[in-house]
């Protein structure tokens, strides 16, 4: 698991690669806990996630549950699957249109 982090402009951007399972979801929460709770806008990018399992689920919904401002941005087909199975496609964010924003 790789976990990019970058602040800017008052917002924070939080980009995920490779898997997101039990092996690595201890230490992605401490790295998501360490974000401030404060109303900066949190990005959530899971585009790059080529696994995930309900460990790496799990850190994911705590994430968008403790940062206030936070949300999903480019879902990879793997974290779309896996949240269309739990039942939770309302999470999912709105495709983009043809001019490609979102």
């Amino acid at each position: 698991m790789s976990l990019d982090i970058a602040r800017d402009d008052g917002q924070i951007r939080v980009r995920f690669s490779d898997e997101l399972n039990i092996y690595n979801a201890a230490a992605t929460r401490d790295a998501l806990l360490a974000l401030p709770a404060d109303e900066s806008p949190c990005h959530l990018d899971l585009g790059d996630v080529i696994e995930i399992d309900c460990a790496g689920l799990q850190v994911v919904l705590a994430a968008l549950r403790s940062l206030p401002a936070s949300r999903l941005e480019r879902c990879s087909t793997a974290v779309r699957d896996c949240l269309a199975l739990c039942g939770l496609d309302a999470l999912l964010p709105a495709a983009p249109t043809s001019s490609g924003a979102q």
